[in-house]
């Protein structure tokens, strides 16, 4: 009787494809899972925590007001009137003066706000730009001073210090809810210009005089840098 041939199955190649399956499963769960890392970690920047935003504030200065005050003195009305061209240049153009009422020198500040209006009109705000009003003083022995404020756009972060969490031993590679934040707020602090943070300034015309005297020197063999004057803090070409 003959036999009859039956073929083996080949249990290595099962083997060998499931394993791969397995790897490959481990090798994507592994991707997804440092990638959701990444991201959470990303998410929870101190940058994020504590954004830089522009927000507008008062700049503000107080000028003092004796009983008899009538006018400002030469150094105060030096002051005022840079403060005002800091309203025309960094602010919006318009400057408020708040004069106290109720106070034991409420007459002298009147008569001296008349004084600092003509003095921030000479700074550089127009008339319609200059707003007069009074603000409350409850006592009535108090000496409270003149006070003239502009509105200014400024970078701003924080508040800090607020440490809603404890910062003690923690099992989590992740910053505490207040770090950053005082680097941030310094950060926003030191800008002269909040505007840079939107993007680079506009180049200036280049000018033409001193071009034509780098080339003329340049073509000479000559030095074409500029030479530094002590004392005087400029730059002198060379011709």
């Amino acid at each position: 009787m003959p036999f009859k041939t039956v073929k083996k199955s080949r249990p290595a190649a099962s083997c060998r494809t499931l394993t791969t399956v397995i790897a490959l499963a481990a090798f994507t769960a592994a991707c997804q899972q440092d990638q959701i890392a990444t991201n959470s970690g990303a998410d929870d920047s101190y940058r994020t925590r504590h954004p830089i935003v522009f927000s507008e504030v008062p700049e503000t200065m107080d000028i003092p007001v004796g009983l008899h005050t009538q006018r400002l003195s030469n150094d105060m009305r030096s002051r005022v009137r840079n403060f005002a061209h800091q309203a025309k240049t960094k602010g919006n153009g318009s400057v408020e003066i708040l004069i106290p009422s109720g106070s034991a020198n409420e007459g002298s500040a009147n008569t001296l706000s008349q004084d600092i209006r003509r003095t921030v009109r000479s700074g550089g705000i127009p008339t319609g730009r200059i707003t007069i009003r009074a603000y409350p003083v409850d006592d009535p022995k108090v000496i409270a001073p003149v006070r003239v404020a502009y509105a200014r756009v400024k970078a701003v972060a924080g508040p800090c210090g607020l440490w809603q969490e404890n910062i003690g031993p923690k099992f989590s590679n992740r910053d505490d809810s207040e770090f950053g934040c005082a680097t941030q707020a310094n950060f926003a602090a030191m800008l002269q210009n909040p505007a840079d943070l939107l993007g680079p300034r506009v180049s200036t015309a280049p000018d033409a005089m001193r071009r034509s005297t780098v080339y003329e020197n340049y073509r000479a063999g000559e030095p074409t840098a500029g030479e530094y004057v002590e004392g005087l803090g400029t730059e002198v070409s060379e011709d």
